[in-house]
């Protein structure tokens, strides 16, 4: 599990996980609705929850400990595109433009938007895991 137990606090704008989480942040969070994690940004702070707009327009409230900030997403995690389902290493992303980068299996280096970012549950726990 998560290191430490996180703290959170609706007046200030900023929660205290293994991370700090703030209010309009680009983060990546898990979607219930498959249990895979996908780019969002940060609406609105509660106690143990963060309620978040996913870059495909969804909107929904996750578990503080299920959010995680995208600088803090560790290059080489595997990530996949949504409509390519292109696999490959994650590299960086831009928050001027709302794109990652990624190095896909046969070497190829290319930039995506947000929206198309996806891990599987078993990844993103990892990912956070080493943060």
């Amino acid at each position: 599990g998560l290191k430490g137990k996180g703290k959170a606090s609706s007046n200030n704008n900023t929660v205290d996980t293994p991370f700090k989480i703030r209010s309009r942040q680009r983060v990546i969070a898990k979607w219930k609705g498959d249990r895979r994690w996908y780019a969002a940004v940060v609406d609105k702070l509660m106690t143990k929850k963060v309620y978040v707009s996913y870059m495909d327009g969804d909107h929904d409230t996750v578990n503080i400990h299920h959010v995680m900030p995208m600088d803090h997403l560790p290059k080489g995690t595997q990530v996949m595109t949504l409509e390519q389902s292109l696999t490959g290493s994650y590299i960086n992303y831009s928050s001027s433009n709302d794109t990652f980068n990624m190095r896909t299996e046969s070497g190829r280096i290319i930039s995506c938007d947000l929206a198309q970012l996806s891990l599987t549950a078993e990844t993103a726990e990892m990912a956070v895991e080493i943060a």
